[in-house]
């Protein structure tokens, strides 16, 4: 079910696919003919333009703190493998709290390709604005 959240991600995408300054997509998550759920996607988004290029996974979270949960270590192990090819990987976080987006990139969580801890708190993340990486 889409939520608010992944609701303004698309419309970016929509606006940057049309805009003709890139092109970004929603990965899905894989499914048989009848809709039966086999997998989940391995990440949420990938966003390509002149001027910048990444993959996110949005995330979101009424705490004051988001906990990486088992899905999530899948998904940045996919996020981890692209990083290593010029792709600017992170997590986006948003926390209702305090209503902002925060990007938490790849390379932070990962020593040596091993995840470092899983709990993750506003003020060990960049602040961020995802339309002025495309529309500055």
């Amino acid at each position: 079910m889409k939520n608010n959240f992944e609701y303004q991600i698309d419309k970016l995408i929509e606006v940057i696919n049309r805009s003709g300054k890139g092109f970004g997509w929603k990965n899905q998550p894989h499914r048989l003919h009848n809709g039966k759920y086999i997998s989940g996607e391995c990440f949420d988004y990938i966003i390509l333009s002149n001027n910048y290029k990444c993959a996110f996974d949005a995330k979101e979270t009424i705490s004051n703190a988001w906990i990486i949960t088992k899905k999530d270590i899948k998904q940045a192990d996919n996020l981890y493998n692209l990083s290593k090819h010029g792709i600017d990987c992170f997590f986006l976080v948003y926390f209702y709290s305090s209503n902002k987006y925060y990007m938490l990139p790849i390379l932070n969580i990962y020593k040596e390709g091993i995840l470092i801890k899983k709990t993750w708190y506003p003020k060990d993340m960049k602040s961020f604005n995802l339309t002025k990486m495309f529309f500055p």
